[in-house]
């Protein structure tokens, strides 16, 4: 598991990128909207690499995100989540991954996903991640 992004909320989500990409050297990778982010800009830290940080206008959207290497290792994490004082808020399908988020003790918000291999999809499917593995595969083939 490792760090996969960081969500910040910001008021102005292009200007907060424009500080990002003069300090830090990060790169605009995308613009988007959507009802649950609000405006939102995509930076990476890399050449066309995936998005390091996230800025929304939409401060319920902030959060940080941890990506698995395995639908196994999400799913046993999922499952372990009540064990370490903690409950899954929800589940989602966002066609490019699927992920769970918590918050932890502190009322933080934290994500944990899994690549899917295909394309980013329209908006957030709820996921039944307690199913098994090879139902959760059939959906990538649909």
């Amino acid at each position: 598991m490792r760090l996969g992004h960081v969500a910040l909320a910001a008021s102005d989500p292009k200007a907060l990128a424009g500080f990002y990409a003069r300090f830090l050297g990060l790169r605009t990778v995308a613009e988007v909207a959507t009802e649950q982010t609000g405006s939102m800009v995509l930076m990476s830290s890399t050449p066309d690499g995936p998005p390091d940080l996230q800025l929304m206008s939409n401060p319920q959207g902030r959060h940080v995100a941890f990506k698995v290497d395995t639908l196994a290792e999400l799913r046993q994490l999922h499952g372990a989540a009540a064990g370490h004082g903690t409950r899954v808020l929800f589940s989602f399908d966002h066609g490019s991954s699927f992920s769970f988020y918590v918050q932890d003790p502190e009322g933080n918000p934290c994500e944990v996903y899994w690549e899917t291999g295909r394309p980013p999809g329209d908006g957030n499917l709820p996921i039944d991640l307690t199913r098994s593995e090879e139902e959760l595969l059939q959906l990538l083939a649909t």
